[in-house]
């Protein structure tokens, strides 16, 4: 093979290798951080809707009020499965931690009171206990949510005494 038919097929097998790769631009990398937001944002999106199908309490007695926890608990606890699954990047693991603590602090809230109410506790009584302690780790996970850059994922102050949300935090 003459030095120019080398040179020549040397650069074809080079050339074979680049496969064009100026007319394509670079493959994004995935970045964790938004992935996470994304994941953590639908997820909120989606534990309002659910939490918006719960029927308010029928009428006024403890075990109305209890159905109506009870209902709230079964969307919590799933919402917080779903985000407990979620593998925050580096820069988010404290917020995550915190929002999850919290989660669960609200969850065992909730279930104290459907119990206190399905065990005929005074309905008034129960959601005096409750409420206060509640809004403070609501307060708390929106500050996160804010923080971490997912306003779809606050929450408004719960008012059990209708049965509803006092106002859509969105």
């Amino acid at each position: 093979m003459s030095g120019d038919r080398a040179f020549a097929a040397a650069l074809a097998i080079l050339c074979v290798g680049c496969g064009g790769a100026q007319d394509r631009a670079p493959e994004p990398r995935p970045d964790p951080a938004r992935e996470y937001r994304a994941a953590l944002g639908q997820q909120c999106v989606n534990a309002r809707f659910d939490r918006g199908a719960v029927p308010p309490p029928a009428g006024s007695s403890a075990r109305d009020l209890a159905a109506y926890l009870e209902g709230n608990l079964r969307v919590a606890r799933a919402s917080a499965r779903a985000a407990e699954a979620l593998k925050p990047p580096p820069a988010l693991v404290a917020d995550h931690l915190r929002a999850r603590r919290l989660a669960r602090e609200g969850i065992a809230l909730v279930a104290r009171a459907a119990r206190r109410a399905r065990g005929g506790a005074d309905p008034d009584g129960v959601l005096r206990r409750l409420e206060p302690a509640l809004d403070v780790r609501i307060e708390e996970g929106n500050a996160i949510a804010l923080r971490i850059g997912l306003p779809q994922c606050r929450q408004s102050p719960l008012d059990l005494t209708s049965g509803r949300t006092s106002t859509e935090a969105g």
